[in-house]
């Protein structure tokens, strides 16, 4: 595509890529070569907003994830302080974003906090959103 300027081309890929053309098509069809496309759909990505059904409902955190950590608390970084039987080392994480209507999608972490990181995890899994409460208190 000679003559064409980078914003037009820019612009050509947007519409292309809305209408859910692949790179590799956008590129054939306007006769240029895939690697000069796909930065420009990765630009794009980066550019584009997060649907709002993707947003942050929720997210909590098991009481005594802190204890016997070495690092330094934060303000925001509150914990609950259950004693000496309390768990060490391991904390459960639970995220819950907006789905579509009244839906949420969560997932739930089990982190080692003493050095493996995420060991085992679930989800997402899609409930209502009034189904939440109780899934959080029972995860």
């Amino acid at each position: 595509m000679r003559g064409v300027t980078d914003q037009e081309l820019l612009d050509e890929v947007r519409r292309r890529r809305a209408a859910g053309a692949s790179p590799k098509d956008i590129a054939r069809s306007l006769g240029v070569r895939p690697a000069r496309i796909e930065p420009l759909v990765r630009r794009l990505a980066v550019e584009a907003p997060v649907p709002a059904r993707d947003d942050l409902v929720g997210c909590w955190i098991s009481p005594g994830w802190s204890r016997d950590l070495l690092v330094r608390s934060r303000e925001g970084w509150e914990d609950i302080e259950l004693g000496a039987a309390g768990p060490a080392g391991v904390a459960l994480v639970l995220v819950a974003r907006a789905g579509r209507r009244d839906a949420v999608r969560v997932s739930g972490y089990l982190v080692d906090t003493f050095c493996l990181g995420v060991k085992n995890a679930l989800g997402p899994r899609r409930m209502r959103r009034r189904e939440l409460p109780g899934f959080v208190r029972i995860y």
